[in-house]
């Protein structure tokens, strides 16, 4: 079976319990990949959240971001980072519905709560080597999320009658559901590496 690389995981990331992923955490330094498989990248995105000034994150932190992106390129396969993210404004990646840029990526925006994540949780895919039309259908969740990832209504919405919603915890944020890392191997896989 073709595997897919990984990186930047969580230490219980449910990818190392898949047959076919070669999972790089903490532990095991994404640097250290070789380029020769497709990718799946969860870079830290703590410099470049929507709170990105309140992150006390180390800058160099960011440098992650960009190898991974590299590595994206190069390689075929998806970079995976919260919708409205600063990377896509820093690296001028194209915004979700726009063309793709040189080197073939685009971005899909969807919601994790469409692969069983208790949270909207908004999510970017910048995609390397796979076509729109070719891509693995996404799962559907019809509803609304019951819980929120963080921060709280305003005060208008709170007059107009908007419940506020539990907070889930933040080992579930930066978890990924299964179903979505399932679609997401999919994805990496029909994912072809970019001819130089």
């Amino acid at each position: 079976m073709k595997k897919v690389a990984v990186l930047f995981c969580t230490k219980k990331s449910v990818y190392k319990r898949i047959n076919g992923c070669d999972v790089y955490d903490e532990e095991r330094n994404a640097l250290t990949f070789r380029g020769d498989q497709p990718v799946i990248a969860h870079p830290p995105c703590r410099k470049f959240s929507r709170l990105w000034h309140m992150s006390t994150a180390p800058e160099k932190e960011k440098q992650l971001a960009y190898w991974t992106l590299r590595q994206v390129r190069k390689n075929g396969g998806v970079l995976e980072h919260p919708a409205h993210s600063k990377l896509w404004e820093v690296r001028k990646l194209p915004l979700p519905g726009a063309q793709a840029d040189q080197y073939g990526g685009w971005t899909l925006s969807i919601p994790q709560f469409w692969f069983g994540h208790r949270a909207q949780k908004e999510t970017w895919l910048y995609i390397v080597g796979c076509a729109r039309k070719d891509i693995p259908a996404p799962m559907l969740q019809l509803g609304e999320a019951q819980f929120k990832v963080s921060g709280s209504i305003s005060a208008g919405r709170r007059a107009m009658g908007w419940k506020e919603k539990p907070c889930i915890k933040k080992w579930e944020n930066n978890a990924t559901p299964p179903a979505f890392a399932d679609w997401l191997i999919e994805l990496a896989l029909r994912c072809k590496r970019r001819v130089a």
